[in-house]
């Protein structure tokens, strides 16, 4: 190994990556030995051994002889960071912020948008305090993350506001995840007593080739008010046809 390589290497080694060296033929000169593990995930941003890893490919020339580096560089303290920006401090699901980045990434075709609200929510923090309140939103979030399958998406949007999406699913899927949820929620003792007892209005609305998956959580926000006005603790549906919503049994 000539010295302009070990001096790549030991280069390299000081900025923790991970990498393979070619020469101006491809042919390996060097490589971590990490390295393979990490490629066989792809290129770009990987997860390995709960470390976060980012891609990057570069040309160098030393003496007139071309070299290229592929490198895997340890990003972990920096995907933390972004983590938390998008992460809800109390429930530990994506936030707000969250949530516009995936808006901002999606087709809105075949998606479902289902926005949640605790019936009531103020008087239990009047009645029984913030911490009794906290723990109620706690325990939603929870519920939530072990019902919910990977093709959906939810967020706390604000306050005691949920909002879920649901890419190719069924509305009596969602009606019966929907009655999963307020079941699982029922069950808490600690949570509702003879004075109160946890209740939840849901708003829904559909997508089509022509909407901005942005514009249904207005849609399902007035399916929500729909709910809030007759009755509360039910779902209710945007009717697109007719732009009229109702109660779905």
């Amino acid at each position: 190994m000539n010295k302009d390589i070990e001096i790549m290497i030991s280069t390299l080694n000081t900025l923790e990556y991970e990498y393979e060296i070619l020469d101006a033929s491809n042919k390996l000169v060097y490589k971590t030995n990490l390295y393979d593990a990490i490629k066989s995930i792809g290129e770009g941003r990987v997860c390995y051994n709960e470390k976060y890893y980012d891609f990057v490919s570069k040309i160098v020339t030393l003496e007139s002889n071309k070299y290229t580096i592929n490198a895997y560089y340890d990003i972990t303290k920096y995907q933390k960071e972004i983590m938390m920006l998008q992460e809800d401090a109390l429930t530990t699901l994506p936030n707000r912020y969250a949530m516009e980045l995936f808006l901002s990434n999606q087709v809105s075709d075949n998606y479902i948008t289902v926005i949640c609200d605790l019936d009531d929510f103020k008087n239990i923090n009047d009645t029984y305090g913030h911490l009794q309140g906290d723990k109620v939103l706690r325990t939603f979030g929870i519920i939530i993350k072990r019902l919910l399958s990977q093709n959906a998406f939810v967020g706390r949007y604000g306050g005691e506001e949920f909002v879920m999406f649901f890419h190719n699913n069924s509305i009596k899927a969602i009606k019966e995840l929907l009655t999963s949820i307020r079941a699982e929620m029922s069950r808490h003792e600690e949570l509702n007593n003879e004075n109160y007892k946890i209740k939840v209005s849901c708003g829904i609305s559909c997508t089509s080739k022509n909407d901005k998956l942005k514009d249904s959580i207005s849609k399902a926000d007035l399916a929500l008010y729909y709910v809030k006005n007759n009755g509360k603790d039910a779902d209710a549906i945007y009717d697109e046809a007719t732009d009229t919503c109702y109660i779905i049994e």
